[in-house]
């Protein structure tokens, strides 16, 4: 019988590109005063959710997030570590600057591109790591995969 090494980070790269154009984090229901809710307000507030899903299917992460502050903490206690802007590379999380009062979270894809989800159109969208110097990066986050 053949050995079969299952090999992560390529698994989880794909993951991450293959989930673009996808709407599977549009809905994410929750109870609020006893009546169920759509928490991510139909995608609207989708990205901490998106990045979450990722990382647990992974066992990177300990639990799903609807928050992008929840994520932070748990990437801060499942092994990820803080690393300088230029140093960024495929499969890192960045944090960009708040706008409007949402944080945002996505992936590092490489060539300048990044993954995220898209408030817009409640879909998982490939676009410019800074948004076109829209939005700052804050923080990025790595781990040893």
């Amino acid at each position: 019988m053949e050995k079969i090494t299952i090999i992560k980070k390529d698994n989880y790269l794909v993951l991450i590109k293959n989930s673009i154009g996808g709407t599977t984090w549009r809905q994410a229901y929750g109870l609020i005063n006893g009546r169920k809710k759509n928490l991510t307000q139909n995608g609207d507030l989708a990205c901490a959710y998106f990045v979450s899903s990722i990382l647990k299917i992974f066992d990177l992460i300990g639990n799903l997030h609807l928050t992008v502050t929840g994520t932070i903490k748990d990437l801060e206690n499942s092994g990820w570590e803080k690393i300088t802007k230029n140093k960024i590379s495929p499969g890192d999380i960045i944090i960009w600057q708040a706008k409007n009062n949402h944080q945002h979270i996505g992936f590092y894809l490489g060539d300048k591109k990044a993954v995220s989800n898209d408030s817009k159109t409640g879909k998982i969208k490939s676009h410019h790591y800074t948004f076109k110097n829209q939005r700052e990066i804050e923080e990025v986050w790595r781990h040893k995969i």
